[in-house]
């Protein structure tokens, strides 16, 4: 059987900034009907990889196929136009504008010569239900939404361009546990239905769970590419850095047992922080981890002594 033609295709793709080589010979196929994740450490070229593919970055070398056709993308509206939506991790949404507007801010309904608000919010309203957001008013001003709201309207906004290839660059990283399952049943769904997905994320779970094949970049080069199962997280981590993860992380010293500096029990404040309950003990070091608004500011001004009526 013939290998079927990928939907893009990336041969030899370098991109310089002067002497410094950002991406240097990266091979890519990228199909229709596959998620594909691309995953790397911080500065292994996966951004740089992104800005060529949705034609932000234009390439100093290499070639870019569609369906088997060489493309030359020379701004962001080239790669719309051939069927390319990226959802940066920096979103792009005017915070003046309603959610609506945002999300066809470039391709409005339009009726004798205006934008037709009835089909503008009808439209709107049903990219929103389909990303799990269809509790959202199409009228809301985006400065009035919280964080995880807005990455929503962004994801809207990128499958309102109705792309052949979506690219979520860790468009999950600032929404809570609930929205996120919504985005990954959406993107199962959109490769079901025929949809080529590049998928960049930190979140070795999501990965694990939701890519069909991994491609990991290091150093601006693609050091391999493989089905998800056939590799193990160690392997892939391993991967990444360069080196074994034993090397990079020698075990510690345990702690001798001591008594902590610092205890809270049953903490409580205004609705916001709920029978808290921390410690920390000499030499360790105590993470709080949350979404923006969870009560971890709170927390420490609490502990600071600045809060009335804890």
């Amino acid at each position: 059987m013939a290998e079927r033609t990928p939907f893009m295709r990336l041969r030899g793709l370098e991109i310089h900034y002067g002497p410094v080589r950002a991406l240097s010979g990266v091979d890519l196929d990228i199909h229709e009907g596959s998620i594909h994740a691309i995953i790397g450490e911080n500065g292994a070229g996966k951004s740089t990889l992104l800005k060529a593919i949705a034609g932000v970055q234009t390439p100093t070398e290499g070639q870019i196929e569609i369906r088997g056709t060489p493309v030359l993308f020379s701004s962001a509206l080239d790669a719309q136009c051939a069927g390319i939506s990226c959802i940066f991790q920096e979103m792009s949404l005017v915070p003046d504008l309603s959610v609506a507007e945002n999300i066809l801010l470039s391709n409005p309904p339009i009726r004798f010569g205006v934008i037709n608000r009835s089909a503008q919010r009808a439209q709107v309203a049903s990219l929103l239900e389909r990303v799990g957001a269809g509790d959202l008013n199409p009228d809301t001003m985006v400065r009035d939404l919280p964080l995880s709201r807005r990455q929503l309207v962004e994801i809207a906004k990128g499958l309102a361009r109705d792309p052949k290839l979506l690219i979520f660059d860790e468009s999950t990283s600032a929404l809570t546990n609930s929205d996120t399952r919504r985005i990954l049943d959406l993107a199962r769904q959109l490769r079901d239905e025929g949809m080529a997905i590049l998928y960049v994320s930190h979140r070795m779970g999501e990965i694990r769970e939701l890519a069909d094949a991994c491609s990991v970049f290091r150093s601006g080069r693609k050091v391999a590419s493989f089905e998800t199962h056939s590799r193990n997280d160690l392997q892939i981590v391993e991967m990444m850095l360069g080196r074994s993860v034993a090397s990079s992380f020698p075990a510690l010293a345990p702690l001798k047992p001591s008594d902590p500096i610092v205890e809270i029990d049953q903490l409580s404040w205004d609705g916001v922080l709920k029978n808290v309950q921390v410690s920390a003990q000499p030499g360790e070091v105590v993470g709080l981890g949350g979404l923006d608004g969870q009560g971890q500011h709170e927390l420490l001004l609490a502990l600071f002594g600045t809060l009335k009526g804890t």
